[in-house]
């Protein structure tokens, strides 16, 4: 009895394995410090949460958009409570300090980037540049995945290329060297530690880094990027799937299965290889060959509801409305939901972070000039998110002006107008005239009114045209 050999050969897509890269964390460049120096290690990889945002588009989006409402609308300089007349020029030194804070970047640009980073790392750092008497005078975006906390919660590290520099909080009196991070007494001015504001976001995992709010997400969104890896791969793959090359009748020795995946997975790849005939020499007999998919026949929408729910997880996790980013769900969400929804949003995302952003500013920054301009009698102040129908406030104004509820300049304000000389006054409509009085309510007035004898004729002819008629009729008869 013959034997007939059997062997098998696995054809797997050549880049579809390949596609999405490593999924180790990076090594972490601050290393033999944490135990050398007493840095903190992040609970979470902070150069891993950056490139989850530069991967996933939907994230960063969201990002993104937070970002630009909450510290990218502008700023005013608002009256201190209990402060009626507060001095102009405080106002200026602190707006022009703004204006040129940075030589490369506007404030604006810096506030977005800081809170980028407070939004992907969990944390925003801004350095503080001093002159002599601890004013400030430039501000700086430090990029937060560069940044590790020390266990005093003073100090920072940073790492860049390769070079450690050290900072200390911003406000903190005491000097630490620039490259050590030692605590030293009369160090030059170009070997202190330069001075940071961080603005963190409280978690219960750290005391000492931020926890962004998306974290309970990180799963959707990874599962996305899966998606988007092996969709890049099937496609790259001419949506060929994971084969096997059975041949029977005939031995397959290591070098011949080297050449056989060699070639399916680069000589058949592509738009002119859709027919690919292999042929079998006349001399082999009784051998056969034939392909046998290892995986099912996927469409270009697999996973398509997969990634509509790690989308919605996203947001979710964001509280960032998918209307906000452009995103319109057709469905049992209408208009009315999407304006809800982006109200809640600004209340519940948007206003706790200009709150914040203003606290930390007001306290630590703005505070630092009180030496040189007497006690602070403006408070910075974000704008807020404007979500008004322009003509439901217009519409409003009218009515309330109309109605003694605001005057002219209250309602002009409301609009973003200045006010006009004489428009502190509230109005009431004047353009109604006596026409007439109710006689007949009048007490001691006996006689009919006009109205009433007019009725009462009509109420008089009507029954006589009844009479006439049913009289007719008898006649008729």
């Amino acid at each position: 009895m013959s034997k007939v050999l059997t062997k098998a050969v696995t054809i797997q897509a050549g880049q579809r394995a390949a596609a999405g890269g490593s999924r180790q964390l990076p090594t972490d460049p601050f290393g033999r410090l944490y135990a050398d120096h007493g840095l903190v290690r992040p609970p979470y990889s902070l150069e891993k949460l950056l490139e989850l945002k530069e991967a996933n588009a939907l994230h960063a989006a969201a990002i993104d958009q937070k970002a630009a409402d909450i510290a990218g609308l502008g700023w005013a300089w608002v009256p201190v409570p209990g402060v009626k007349r507060p001095d102009e020029r405080q106002r200026e030194r602190l707006e022009a300090f703004l204006a040129g804070c940075n030589p490369e970047t506007t404030f604006r640009e810096l506030l977005e980037a800081v809170w980028s980073d407070y939004e992907t790392l969990g944390w925003g750092v801004i350095e503080v540049v001093t002159d002599g008497k601890g004013i400030p005078v430039e501000l700086y975006h430090v990029p937060g995945h560069t940044v590790r906390a020390h266990k005093d919660q003073v100090r920072f590290a940073q790492i860049r290329e390769g070079k450690v520099r050290w900072f200390k909080r911003f406000g903190t009196p005491r000097t630490y060297h620039l490259d050590t991070g030692e605590q030293r007494k009369g160090l030059p001015e170009d070997e202190q530690a330069g001075s940071l504001i961080v603005i963190r976001r409280p978690g219960s995992r750290s005391s000492y880094y931020g926890i962004p709010t998306y974290i309970s997400a990180l799963g959707a969104i990874i599962g996305n990027l899966a998606v988007r890896d092996f969709n890049i791969g099937w496609f790259g793959d001419r949506t060929i799937p994971d084969m096997m090359l059975i041949v029977q009748g005939a031995d397959v020795s290591p070098e011949v299965q080297a050449e056989l995946k060699a070639f399916f997975s680069a000589e058949v790849r592509g738009q002119h290889n859709k027919l690919v005939i292999l042929p079998i020499p006349s001399d082999l007999q009784g051998v056969q060959a034939r392909l046998e998919k290892l995986t099912p026949d996927l469409k270009e929408g697999s996973f398509r509801l997969y990634r509509m729910d790690n989308a919605m997880e996203i947001l979710t996790a964001h509280r960032v409305p998918p209307y906000r980013l452009g995103w319109p769900i057709v469905g049992s969400l209408g208009g009315a939901t999407a304006r809800e929804m982006t109200e809640i949003y600004k209340r519940s995302v948007v206003e706790p972070g200009q709150e914040i952003l203003e606290h930390r500013l007001n306290a630590q920054l703005f505070a630092a000039f009180e030496p040189a301009l007497g006690r602070l009698e403006w408070r910075w102040k974000l704008n807020d998110l404007d979500l008004s129908d322009k003509m439901a406030e217009l519409d409003y104004g009218i009515r309330a002006v109309e109605r003694a509820i605001l005057t002219p300049n209250q309602a002009r304000g409301r609009l973003g107008l200045d006010p006009y000389p004489g428009g502190d006054t509230y109005y009431m409509p004047s353009t109604l005239v006596p026409v007439g009085q109710d006689d007949v309510r009048k007490a001691g007035r006996d006689e009919p009114t006009d109205w009433a004898r007019l009725h009462r004729d009509h109420e008089e002819a009507l029954r006589e045209k009844v009479r006439d008629f049913f009289a007719a009729r008898r006649s008729a008869r």
